[in-house]
């Protein structure tokens, strides 16, 4: 739509977006880019070409935290807050990185990809010992398959008579697959789980969906 020398743009992104401009056209031009997967030229609007590459760095800064908004309703107004701070470091975090590769040459990542390394870089913190108290931990984060893994014999238990005897423990891998009662004597500390040396412990370690992978590996529907 058009009054005199104001045109106003209104065309679907990702959201309805609305373009009012008195300097630009509804003429679309080309942005010297190419799509990723159908490699063809990608155009845009002179209006919003133009606005992507004069905007201030506020515009631009919100654009990129907006990629990463915590989009979860809460009335607690301060985990908005909380929230926004994380994802303006992060954002920050990767202009330094940008910046850091530019210095020296190399050829940057894209920002989808900074977050999900970052991502796995602070999992990666968290210490062991936090596992072990929380075996339900392990289960649902990368140290199950990424940390390092050994199997150890549970420890040993004294019988009313002093006598020592070695103890067993349900096979989490066994029992969650197909409730078997499978008793093992050892575990794996790291992930505070008792686990069958073979192939329990090495399923749980390096599949993903363990317990698909235990039903094949017997024939288990």
């Amino acid at each position: 739509m058009n009054n005199e020398n104001i045109n106003h743009i209104k065309f679907m992104d990702n959201k309805e977006v609305n373009v009012l401009t008195t300097r630009h056209s509804d003429m679309k031009v080309d942005t010297g880019k190419l799509h990723k997967v159908t490699k063809e030229p990608i155009t845009r609007f002179e209006a919003v070409h133009a606005y992507n590459q004069y905007m201030g760095a506020v515009d631009r800064s919100d654009q990129m935290v907006q990629y990463a908004a915590f989009k979860r309703k809460t009335l607690k107004w301060w985990k908005k807050l909380f929230f926004h701070f994380f994802v303006l470091a992060e954002v920050n975090a990767y202009l330094w990185y940008k910046q850091y590769c530019i210095n020296r040459s190399k050829k940057t990542m894209s920002h989808s990809n900074f977050r999900k390394e970052l991502a796995k870089a602070l999992v990666s913190q968290v210490p062991n010992d936090n596992i072990a108290a929380n075996p339900g931990v392990g289960e649902s984060s990368l140290f199950r398959l990424k940390a390092r893994h050994f199997p150890s014999s549970i420890p040993k238990s004294i019988t009313s008579s002093g006598q020592t005897e070695r103890n067993r423990r349900r096979c989490h891998v066994c029992y969650v697959s197909i409730k078997k009662q499978q008793k093992s004597f050892f575990e794996c500390k790291a992930c505070g789980v008792c686990l069958c040396i073979e192939p329990c412990f090495e399923l749980y370690h390096t599949k993903c969906d363990f317990i698909k992978a235990y039903k094949n590996h017997h024939d288990v529907q």
